[in-house]
This record gives C-alpha cells, sequence and structure tokens, in this order.
C-alpha cells in the first residue's frame, strides 16, 4: 500500500530533499545550481515584472525566488502559482491553432475516412 503523506500546500517548492541528504552548508536548491550549465544569467524581478505579474492573476509564496533572463516578458505568464525557487527563460507568445478532425467509418466496407481542417 503506497504511503500518502498530507503537507501545507506553502511547504510546496520546500524541503523536497531530507537534512541528512545535504551536504553540508548547501541547501535543497544546491544541485539546480550545479546543473544550470545553459549560460543563462538569471536575476531577481523588477518592481515593474512583479506588478505585472500580479495583474495577470499570478501569485508566489516569494517573488524572490522568481528569477528570470533579461530575455523574460512578463506579459506572457498569466494564472500561475509559484511556489520555492522558479527559474524563467525566454518566453514566445504561443498562437492557438484549431484543428478540427470530422471522421466516418462504415462498416460495410471496413474503410474510414479522416479530414482534417485547420483554422487559424
Amino acid at each position: 500500500m503506497n504511503e500518502i503523506i498530507k503537507r501545507p500546500l506553502r511547504s510546496i517548492g520546500y524541503n523536497f530533499i531530507k537534512d541528512e541528504y545535504l551536504p553540508q552548508g548547501t541547501d535543497e536548491y544546491y544541485l539546480r545550481n550545479k546543473q544550470n550549465k545553459s549560460g543563462i544569467n538569471y536575476r531577481n524581478l523588477t518592481a515593474y515584472e512583479i506588478e505585472v505579474l500580479v495583474r495577470n492573476n499570478n501569485t508566489s509564496d516569494d517573488w524572490n525566488k522568481l528569477q528570470v533572463s533579461d530575455a523574460f516578458t512578463p506579459e506572457l505568464v498569466k494564472n500561475c502559482k509559484f511556489f520555492g525557487l522558479v527559474r524563467i527563460g525566454k518566453l514566445k507568445q504561443f498562437r492557438w491553432s484549431i484543428i478540427m478532425f470530422a471522421c466516418r467509418l462504415d462498416y460495410t466496407t471496413a474503410r474510414s475516412s479522416v479530414v482534417i481542417l485547420e483554422t487559424m
């Protein structure tokens, strides 16, 4: 049987590595910091970026733990909840494409036809 452990919502993003497994003098993010070899430099949010994120219905338990690259566009982030250390790089606007499938199965002849209609 699986063991289910309930924790408060505010603990999401924290204490995911037990202290006994952390090398002395490090925190739970030390491996993430060590493995970040993308070459992207992250910085804390500006007051303007926090204002835009809040206006777009985003929340964070600690805005100081949200780090972004210089290519970050806060206007593209909406309805998100951030917990713990979060790093966001370059974002691009996504254009939705609606694809509709019209299918017809003919059991008498064992044939099927599929029509794909794409609209932008």
